[in-house]
């Protein structure tokens, strides 16, 4: 178990990737130390806020993942749609953050970007569930553009005219079995079993011989064929365009919801910090430009959280210097702990530094 593993309590993927880079760019300054310190603590101090920010946080989702897909224009329909449902998050978690009274905290939120034209226009172009990619489905809503619709009536009434003519064609010809299919290679056709091809009417032209059944069509069946797959060609071009506008309005806004993203992962980080600090007793450094190194009643965060139910670890304290304690010969039998000692050293000192 990394110490990695051990921290992230990260409420979305951004978050975690962040953390990553913070262990492996731990802060220098003490002045940036103390402003993470301040954030970590008002969340420390106000639980409440931390549930709704975390909850908020969770939802916001992949962000970043998402819009680097907007970026090369592969992001597909539902994919926007998390889009749409993540910046919705954003004024929500600005809220949560507001009059907090820490100005390293207001600093930062205040760097989030007004996307709400963006949200808006994405939820009245897209259908609320929109289909996997256009040509799949409905991808654009209704209402967004007249001659859509109107295609979209001529496609299902046609549907509709073929179930009502392959009901008519069972009361012409007695074939309770008889069906309407479909292929690219022949379009619309009726199947019927070998068992019932003398019951097949004159006027149906044979396209196809099956082991079991055979494959007819008829003028009228090859008519409504060329309405339906004209208008369905037709709804694809027009959707694609739309949903084209769309990718390409998204496109302008990508520096802007990245800085949301960068400001809502620090957010999320930090958080996660907080909840870690609440439930594993952590206390909050005291940092500077000094070079005393003193721990009281440090623990090992890994090994603590391996340790067998009613096992506790044993704090230990340890004070160095470039002074008077720049050396400390640590000795004792094998599997004493000398080296969770210096490995728990170290880790209390990077993460002070987080």
């Amino acid at each position: 178990v990394s110490l990695f593993e051990t921290i992230d309590r990260c409420c979305s993927a951004m978050g975690s990737r962040l953390l990553r880079q913070f262990l492996a760019m731990p802060l220098l300054d003490p002045r940036k130390i103390e402003e993470r310190y301040d954030i970590v603590q008002f969340f420390y101090d106000n639980q409440e806020a931390l549930e709704i920010l975390s909850g908020h946080i969770a939802q916001t989702g992949d962000l970043e993942r998402i819009i680097s897909r907007a970026a090369t224009g592969k992001i597909l329909p539902r994919e926007m749609m998390q889009l749409c449902k993540s910046l919705s998050q954003t004024p929500q978690i600005r809220s949560v953050c507001a009059d907090s009274g820490i100005a390293a905290l207001e600093k930062l939120i205040s760097g989030l970007r007004d996307t709400e034209d963006l949200r808006d226009t994405i939820a009245s172009t897209l259908c609320a569930e929109p289909a996997s990619q256009p040509g799949k489905g409905d991808v654009i809503a209704p209402g967004v553009d007249p001659r859509l619709d109107e295609l979209r009536a001529i496609s299902r009434s046609g549907k509709d005219y073929l179930r009502q003519l392959q009901d008519a064609e069972i009361q012409r010809s007695g074939i309770s079995s008889l069906k309407i299919g479909y292929n690219n290679v022949f379009g619309y056709y009726f199947e019927v079993r070998n068992s019932n091809r003398d019951k097949v009417p004159a006027d149906w032209t044979r396209k196809q011989t099956l082991v079991n059944a055979e494959r007819y069509i008829t003028p009228e069946l090859k008519e409504y064929e060329e309405k339906i797959l004209g208008s369905e060609a037709s709804i694809y071009q027009i959707e694609s365009e739309i949903y084209a506008a769309l990718v390409t309005r998204v496109q302008k806004r990508i520096r802007e919801i990245q800085e949301n993203c960068r400001i809502i992962s620090t957010l999320d980080v930090l958080q996660g910090f907080a909840t870690q600090a609440i439930e594993r007793g952590y206390c909050r450094p005291v940092v500077d430009k000094g070079s005393l190194l003193e721990i009281r009643d440090g623990r090992h965060p890994v090994i603590e959280t391996l340790m067998k139910p009613g096992e506790e670890y044993v704090p230990n304290d340890i004070t160095m210097d470039s002074k008077g304690d720049q050396i400390i010969i640590l000795t004792g039998p094998n599997m004493a702990g000398k080296s969770a000692l210096l490995r728990q050293t170290a880790l209390i000192a990077l993460m002070a530094q987080i």
